[in-house]
């Protein structure tokens, strides 16, 4: 009987370009039926050749409560990314802290750490149409292991 998604949800981003380097700069919140969460954040990726990219994102997740002290807690994302073909990217990313805030839920709230290890890839089968895969080892405190995989379909517009 416990809710795990978000009541309401808000995003807010920017990027911007500036030769090689993307900075980024987020916003979200989202409202839990005992908390609410705000979330800001910079990014930046690197292109390091013309099929290799690297990156590096903080976040400052601060955790409200009805009554109490706030919790705030940081997480930190390292990831690289390349394309073996022009077809395919395949790539790894290690998150400390909250990860993946499209995903969100009221179970990485508070105090959540944990240490994220991620391999992806993605085929684009045309223009316009991919599959991508991910899989997420989670190493949870108290001994907590977590395991996702995601499949998607993307069609672009």
């Amino acid at each position: 009987d416990g809710l795990l998604l978000r009541k309401v949800e808000g995003y807010g981003g920017i990027n911007t370009r500036r030769g090689r380097a993307t900075w980024s700069f987020d916003l979200r919140f989202a409202e839990f039926d005992s908390v609410d969460v705000q979330i800001g954040g910079a990014g930046l990726r690197l292109a390091l050749t013309k099929q290799a990219d690297a990156w590096a994102r903080y976040y400052r997740f601060s955790t409200d409560y009805p009554a109490g002290l706030s919790d705030i807690v940081h997480s930190w994302v390292l990831g690289a990314s390349g394309h073996p073909a022009p077809e395919w990217t395949v790539g790894a990313e290690y998150t400390r802290g909250p990860d993946q805030l499209e995903m969100l839920t009221i179970d990485q709230t508070g105090t959540f750490e944990t240490n994220t290890y991620s391999g992806f890839i993605e085929l684009l089968l045309t223009p316009m149409l991919s599959v991508q895969g991910r899989y997420d080892y989670q190493d949870r405190p108290a001994e907590v292991r977590v395991h996702r995989a995601t499949f998607r379909l993307v069609h672009r517009f």
